[in-house]
């Protein structure tokens, strides 16, 4: 059988329907009675005659109407759909293009000094709120953080942030001092010193910090959106060598 939309399917089983049964009616009343007498007999378990007091329309009527949908729907079903008229609601897709959606850089200043040094200052900032988006946003996804102190480093801001924020409340925390030691088109090293002071979240008094330039130290590259982000941030690491030797 030759695919039809729902449409027609819906069009054509209420016609066969309704003529099939409405057809040998007006043809042939007796074998029409036989016929109601035989469904009345397997739903109601009770004939119908033409003298029982009762019109035998309204049975007509109502075995016409009752077999409908039977008829109907079976002819309904036994019609493949066709592909383009399935009656369904498709699933949303949404497409960012740059041109329509321009992605706006968290720091973008005059010059690129200033552009690194507002990034590094967002850093103090999303500390003091411990903010993980903050994070996020000005660090790239596979920046390396290490403590210079203890050697640890973490492959990405937020292994060490998520774990440091839940630990620890800053306060006041700040950057200062912040010296470009190199900068290039697409890259850029920077020193600084960082101030402050942190206390432990379930409570206690807080421990107050000041670490002097060179101890942080800072490497940036441009994205693929043409935003400067932070690629590796270095801490209590005035000892070693900035910027690292190839």
């Amino acid at each position: 059988m030759p695919a039809i939309s729902a449409e027609a399917k819906l069009v054509i089983g209420t016609i066969a329907g309704f003529f099939g049964l409405l057809v040998p009616v007006l043809i042939s009343p007796d074998t029409a009675m036989r016929f109601m007498n035989w469904i009345r007999r397997k739903i109601f378990r009770k004939a119908v005659s033409a003298d029982s007091g009762r019109s035998p329309l309204r049975w007509v009527l109502l075995t016409i109407f009752a077999t409908f949908f039977v008829v109907g729907g079976a002819i309904v079903a036994a019609a493949p759909t066709s592909p383009g008229s399935a009656n369904h609601t498709p699933t949303p897709t949404h497409t960012i293009s740059a041109a329509s959606s321009p992605v706006a850089c968290v720091c973008e200043s005059g010059t690129v000094t200033d552009t690194l040094s507002c990034l590094i200052n967002t850093e103090s900032d999303a500390a003091n709120r411990g903010d993980p988006v903050l994070i996020a946003r000005i660090f790239a996804p596979t920046a390396h953080v290490y403590r210079g102190d203890t050697k640890q480093e973490w492959d990405t801001p937020l292994a060490y942030y998520l774990p440091t924020f839940k630990a620890l409340h800053f306060f006041n925390a700040a950057h200062y001092d912040i010296q470009p030691v190199t900068v290039t088109a697409n890259n850029a090293w920077t020193t600084s010193g960082s101030r402050g002071s942190y206390a432990p979240a379930s409570g206690g008094s807080s421990t107050p910090y000041d670490n002097l330039n060179p101890s942080d130290h800072w490497l940036f590259e441009k994205n693929e959106s043409g935003c400067w982000v932070i690629t590796r941030y270095e801490f209590n690491a005035m000892t070693l060598p900035f910027p690292p030797t190839p």
